[in-house]
């Protein structure tokens, strides 16, 4: 199993990436699974798309998606001769912790013992592509359309990847020009794991 991992803050792409990444695999004859956006999962599991937005947030919420994610991708990592194509990392939902909950002295009083976990965790990624901001935001509903808050999340994984050594590629422009610069690094790397 190769772990393929998206990481960015909402709006910049990743779920329209990942689809073409898993069309362009599955048609060199490359099995893959996917690693749906949990948050997504949750609000359906749950019946509401804004469960998530920022008003109604709260750090048990965003604890429910850590676990969440961490879960989903124990279960995936038992699915053999596969690559895995995670739709987020749990760095991204980190970010979000970080940005609801750093003025809380119970989330400060455990948020070294929060990133040691979570920093072990990222190690599960084989490959890790950023994805930046490079256009606004769009309301679908779930998510927000605030620029800046995107910005900030943003800058909260750039300087995570940095602090805890993530190797993390960027990936620029559009959809075609991204899979590109992905795929042959994702089938190098295949490669080298099936050997």
């Amino acid at each position: 199993m190769l772990f393929v991992a998206l990481t960015g803050s909402h709006g910049t792409g990743k779920t329209t990436l990942l689809h073409s990444l898993e069309d362009r695999l599955m048609a060199s004859g490359v099995a893959t699974v996917r690693a749906e956006e949990i948050p997504r999962t949750i609000c359906d599991t749950v019946g509401n798309p804004e469960f998530f937005r920022r008003g109604n947030n709260s750090l048990l919420k965003q604890t429910l998606i850590l676990l969440g994610q961490a879960s989903l991708e124990c279960r995936l990592a038992r699915t053999q001769n596969s690559i895995c194509l995670c739709d987020r990392t749990i760095l991204d939902h980190w970010a979000y912790t970080i940005a609801l909950a750093s003025d809380d002295p119970e989330f400060n009083a455990c948020r070294l013992v929060f990133e040691s976990f979570l920093r072990a965790h990222m190690s599960v990624y084989d490959l890790v592509f950023l994805l930046r901001p490079e256009f606004p935001p769009v309301d679908d509903g779930t998510r927000e359309s605030d620029a800046a808050f995107q910005q900030s999340i943003d800058a909260i994984i750039i300087d995570k990847l940095e602090v805890w050594g993530i190797g993390a590629r960027t990936l620029s422009g559009d959809v075609a020009k991204r899979t590109e610069d992905a795929v042959t690094p994702i089938l190098e790397a295949y490669g080298k794991v099936t050997e």
